[in-house]
């Protein structure tokens, strides 16, 4: 069979941006469903590709459920903004993203990455998550908004 190549797909990892409308809403007192609009609106321009995937995680997380003798997974991490649920009913509702229960959207993209790569379909991974990286293809960080191609021997040496 055939693969018919669709251009570059964008796999956009929706809570980074959730996260960022919602922190950027409540310092500059905007609003929060617009702010996410403007920030997934420029990523686009920025990334250029023919379609876009957004991911965002499902409710729970099976990493919970495994026992960990020394660590509390991400058990640093601060509590989510006031205007978080609104912001993630908003997108789930307006853009109807990839999610599945019991995985973040890292898993998800990390999952339709593979597969993408072993049908010799190009992919951009659009993250500041670096353990994307292990992947290997194109990757737009949106920190520094710069993108950068990482090999395979790069995704699994490095």
């Amino acid at each position: 069979m055939k693969h018919i190549n669709k251009g570059i797909i964008g796999l956009v990892d929706g809570d980074v941006l959730l996260y960022r409308a919602c922190n950027k809403a409540i310092k500059d007192n905007l609003n929060v469903k617009n702010v996410f609009d403007d920030i997934y609106k420029e990523v686009k321009i920025n990334t250029g590709c023919e379609q876009y995937h957004m991911h965002i995680s499902g409710k729970g997380n099976f990493r919970r459920e495994l026992k960990q003798p020394y660590t509390v997974y991400k058990g640093k991490r601060k509590d989510k903004p006031d205007n978080f649920r609104e912001l993630k009913d908003y997108v789930i509702n307006k853009y109807k993203p990839i999610t599945k229960d019991g995985f973040e959207a890292d898993d998800t993209i990390s999952i339709e990455a593979t597969n993408y790569l072993n049908n010799n379909q190009l992919y951009m991974l659009i993250t500041i998550d670096k353990d994307l990286k292990t992947i290997g293809g194109l990757f737009y960080n949106l920190m520094h908004n710069n993108l950068i191609a990482v090999s395979k021997y790069d995704a699994i040496f490095s």
